[in-house]
């Protein structure tokens, strides 16, 4: 499914926690595996300072894909960038390779790879990579080690435009292959509601009796179950898969969902407009996004215009 993934560090001291996942994943697809370093802009006579951290980096980076990936060594490349901005220079990088995945820790995750406590949403760099890079992103935090890792898939079946359901139908797919790579089971979400129930519970023009409210909310929850099911039918996964359909605005309920069954990876559409440079996320990522204690598998639709260009 990937021919060309990029793993980011930012900084010569940066985490590369998820450098092995990314490893057995560019293994798994006979994909190339380029690790793009962001260099910071150092003062002049710290050349062998630079050229010494670049080496020691080189040999532990080398020495994991031995250990994960021994068939993928020949397909590894590295490159150290040292531009400003760094977010400008990484999303430059992405689009110019044409990856197909970006994999990078989450910034302020500790070195040594750990399960303790973790703190809500993401950093800067990390938002700017979700917000304005036109590939899928894994913020990448830590996997159980102890067990099969917890995928959660969060589509909306209702999307008004192409390429808002395309990208539904792309997040599906991406989610099973995610799902197979890394062992784990997977979970489809789509939240639901009826935002007429006051109107019609409550209004003294259009007020409705008890039943004939309670009839319509049923009739909501079907049409969005029947959405769901053709969606995920139509993207061609697994037949066996969890679905579930929650009633409530997804801003609460899916990072709830994630907290309460110990979710390791959603992955979820950063629903923007597509084709105008600007309309970078929907409210709904945002905040979704902000409240998440685990990685994120971020996607845009096709269209997608970065307000970041490959070539200056």
């Amino acid at each position: 499914m990937f021919k060309t993934i990029v793993f980011m560090i930012n900084g010569l001291d940066g985490t590369f926690n998820g450098f092995a996942k990314a490893c057995e994943i560019a293994q798994h697809s006979h994909a190339t595996l380029d690790v793009l370093v962001l260099n910071p802009a150092l003062p002049d006579g710290l050349e062998d300072f630079v050229k010494h951290s670049q080496d020691r980096l080189i040999t532990a980076l080398n020495e994991r894909v031995s250990k994960y990936a021994p068939d993928l060594a020949a397909r590894v490349t590295f490159r150290f960038e040292t531009a400003e901005p760094a977010l400008v220079s990484a999303v430059s990088f992405a689009m110019r390779k044409e990856a197909d995945l970006i994999i990078k820790d989450a910034e302020g995750m500790p070195a040594n790879s750990g399960t303790g406590q973790r703190r809500k949403g993401f950093q800067s760099f990390d938002m700017g990579l979700l917000r304005k890079c036109p590939q899928p992103v894994w913020i990448y935090r830590d996997m159980p080690t102890d067990r099969a890792p917890l995928l959660s898939v969060a589509i909306d079946p209702k999307s008004d435009a192409p390429a808002g359901y395309d990208l539904g139908l792309k997040l599906l797919r991406v989610g099973q292959a995610f799902s197979h790579q890394l062992g784990g089971k997977m979970t489809v979400m789509s939240c639901w509601d009826f935002e007429y129930e006051s109107f019609f519970r409550e209004s003294g023009f259009a007020r409705e009796r008890e039943g004939d409210v309670e009839r319509m909310i049923e009739e909501r929850r079907q049409q969005h179950e029947e959405a769901v099911n053709r969606m995920v039918r139509e993207s061609g996964i697994a037949a066996s898969v969890t679905v579930l359909c929650p009633r409530g605005n997804p801003s609460d309920v899916i990072p709830a969902y994630i907290k309460e069954h110990g979710v390791d990876l959603l992955v979820m559409g950063s629903v923007a407009r597509t084709g105008i440079p600007g309309f970078i996320m929907g409210n709904t990522a945002e905040s979704i996004l902000q409240r998440l204690t685990c990685s994120s598998l971020t996607a845009k639709p096709a269209g997608f215009i970065s307000p970041i260009k490959a070539y200056a």
